[in-house]
Parts: structure tokens; C-alpha cells; sequence
């Protein structure tokens, strides 16, 4: 699910994140693929100290900009997203200045 999330959600608003994932997640459960119940993309991509950091250094506190960031800074490549209005780029740039991701 994790590899599926950062490969697929990057584009796509909170709503539609969150419809997918719970058609993957009915998905691998009709498979019996042992998917946990508590499962939490966020707590598989950062750690909650992590986030905390993030929005003391500007980022958003909407549930998207969280997951944005998670796939962003857990991804080997970066992954497609739709930023109208350049708020990923800006705290992107800023983390990228920082050293770190």
C-alpha cells in the first residue's frame, strides 16, 4: 500500500487519496494479503516528531500537505503532484535548502 501511495496519490486531493486507498485496502483484504487493521500511510512514511517539525517549519497542517510531504520526502524519485498554487515548491525548496530530505 505504501509503494502504491507514493507511486499513485501525489496528484490527487484528500477525498480521492483517501477513496483509493480504501479500495486498496478492501483490495488486499479479499485477497487475505494481511493488510493491519491499523494501518496509517503517514505513520509508515514519518514519524510524528517528524511531521511536528515539518509544520514549525511552515508546512500546512491540512491532512493533504501532511501526506504530500510524507510521499514527497519518502519517495527515491519525486513523484508527480498538482501544485497550483506553488506551496509544495516553496516548502520543498526551503527543506531542499536546509540539506535536508
Amino acid at each position: 500500500l505504501v509503494a502504491a501511495a507514493v507511486a499513485y496519490l501525489g496528484p490527487l486531493g484528500h477525498q480521492a487519496r483517501s477513496e483509493l486507498m480504501s479500495q486498496w485496502r478492501a483490495d488486499c483484504d479479499q485477497r487475505s494479503l494481511g493488510i493491519l487493521e491499523d494501518f496509517s500511510l503517514l505513520e509508515e512514511l514519518c514519524e510524528e516528531s517528524q511531521r511536528q517539525e515539518w509544520h514549525s517549519r511552515g508546512l500546512q497542517a491540512d491532512p493533504q500537505a501532511v501526506q504530500s510531504a510524507a510521499i514527497f520526502l519518502g519517495a527515491a524519485r519525486w513523484p508527480f503532484c498538482l501544485d497550483p498554487y506553488q506551496q509544495a515548491l516553496r516548502w520543498l525548496r526551503a527543506e531542499a535548502a536546509r540539506g535536508e530530505n
